[in-house]
């Protein structure tokens, strides 16, 4: 998403990121109320599905860690953007499945942290800047981006088409990934939601320093009631 999120009472967000190996699917329901002039308290709920393979000597180690997490933020407006800022807690089960077949189950919990900014530059560029961490698994994700709208630049049509570029930066101590690509969203504007296409470049490393490189892509939603 590449434009300022405002204080909308509900904001349905979601979709799926990766390649053949890795991937993170997730839905948040958002819903926020005015605290006062430029102020919100939003509720955050989330359902995620993060997952990849680590290679080494032995063969493939594959690990999928479904999870949930309830959060609470504060959403600060001005013209033109916005600053949401807040903690939570997450509840994630983890699955190893080792090259030999044994598999292993954790249930991880813990406290979690998530913060977005959005600025609309002009009419019709944005910047925006989203990092989240999660101690359950130690996971860390930030990405940065710039978008610009090309069609309907008098925003006087139903649809809008914009692009843009962002850089991504996730991982653990099991997997580091670092992303460079390309965004494609699609506004509808009488309506509400957008729906955003992007893929690029991905450069992985795993924990034992094995580094690979190939494309990713992924789809999202975000629509605000």
């Amino acid at each position: 998403m590449l434009r300022p999120a405002y204080g909308h009472a509900q904001e349905v967000i979601g979709g799926w990121e990766g390649d053949s190996s890795r991937g993170y699917a997730f839905g948040m329901l958002a819903v926020s109320t005015r605290l006062g002039e430029g102020g919100f308290l939003v509720l955050r709920g989330s359902g995620s599905h993060l997952y990849y393979g680590l290679s080494d000597t032995d063969g493939v180690t594959n690990v999928s860690s479904p999870g949930a997490n309830l959060g609470i933020a504060f959403r600060f407006v001005t013209a033109g953007s916005s600053l949401t800022l807040g903690p939570g807690y997450e509840y994630r089960l983890t699955t190893r499945r080792f090259p030999d077949g044994a598999e292993t189950r954790e249930t991880e919990r813990s406290y979690s942290f998530q913060g977005d900014i959005f600025f609309q530059a002009t009419p019709l560029t944005n910047l925006s800047a989203i990092i989240s961490y999660s101690a359950a698994n130690e996971y860390f994700w930030s990405r940065v981006g710039v978008g610009r709208q090309v069609t309907n630049t008098a925003f006087q049509g139903p649809v809008s088409l914009s692009v843009g570029a962002e850089g991504t930066a996730q991982g653990n101590s099991d997997i580091r990934v670092y992303q460079v690509g390309g965004l494609l969203e699609i506004r509808f504007l009488q309506i509400g939601p957008s729906v955003q296409f992007r893929g690029g470049y991905s450069g992985e490393q795993s924990g034992s320093g094995k580094w690979s490189r190939r494309s990713y892509y992924g789809v999202g939603l975000y629509w605000a009631l």
